[in-house]
């Protein structure tokens, strides 16, 4: 996980530490694997917006990346590759 940490801004970073320390839970990954599986498979639809508790996220199954914004400061968010995020959930001992 701190090797794809280590790439991204400081900012972008931070928040999605803050996304894993406050969303992160066993299941998510699994749960979010399944949506991105059945669109493979040419099911659902090609923009998903998840609600969680403190962050929203966007996947664009179009284009393969997803949008991570914290709910209470729309201003803040991070956008990158869906595959990345995946792999950082699953890469997290919370998951």
């Amino acid at each position: 996980m701190d090797q794809g940490l280590n790439a991204m801004r400081d900012h972008d970073a931070e928040l999605l530490g803050l996304f894993l320390d406050a969303e992160n839970s066993p299941g998510l990954h699994a749960f979010l694997a399944g949506l991105t599986g059945r669109h493979g498979d040419g099911a659902g639809a090609a923009r998903q917006a998840i609600n969680l508790n403190m962050f929203d996220l966007v996947i664009d199954h179009s284009t393969g990346m997803v949008s991570i914004e914290e709910i209470i400061s729309p201003c803040r968010d991070v956008v990158m590759p869906l595959a990345d995020f995946l792999a950082l959930l699953k890469a997290d001992p919370r998951c």
